[in-house]
């Protein structure tokens, strides 16, 4: 009887079939904790435990170009912030299920908050009493 195990290079790995390789990357890379990971570092986690045929082959994709870093542009701090929202969590004790969050774009201070609907209004109330009453008006989007 074949296994379904491959224990090449002292660790073992289940191999996949091929019409479960699309849903192990898709359910890896979705994983809240996963950190929405681009697909290189996606497929290295997945070679962790499965495997398959040219999993990890470099010829097979082309390799990505990497920008050199770049400093961030100047301005003051509170000139610029940036706004998010995330997709809804399990619901927490108080009913919340939605974070928004403001980053300042100089010092990375993140002010977030939990709420209970994703709404313009809720949203708005958190620029409003999270950000703008406390630490002034936006200067730039």
């Amino acid at each position: 009887m074949r296994s379904n195990v491959n224990h090449d290079e002292g660790r073992g790995q289940v191999i996949l079939l091929p019409e479960l390789w699309a849903v192990a990357f898709k359910e890896r890379h979705d994983l809240v904790w996963a950190g929405h990971l681009r697909g290189p570092h996606t497929y290295e986690r997945l070679a962790c435990v499965y495997g398959w045929p040219d999993l990890l082959i470099r010829n097979a994709r082309p390799r990505e170009v990497v920008p050199p870093l770049r400093s961030l542009r100047g301005g003051e701090v509170c000139d610029r912030r940036i706004l998010d929202d995330t997709e809804p969590f399990p619901k927490a004790g108080g009913g919340e299920r939605y974070v928004v969050e403001a980053v300042e774009y100089m010092t990375r201070y993140v002010v977030a908050v939990a709420t209970e609907q994703h709404s313009a209004e809720h949203i708005a109330a958190f620029i409003m009493k999270g950000i703008v009453l406390k630490f002034g008006v936006f200067k730039n989007c």
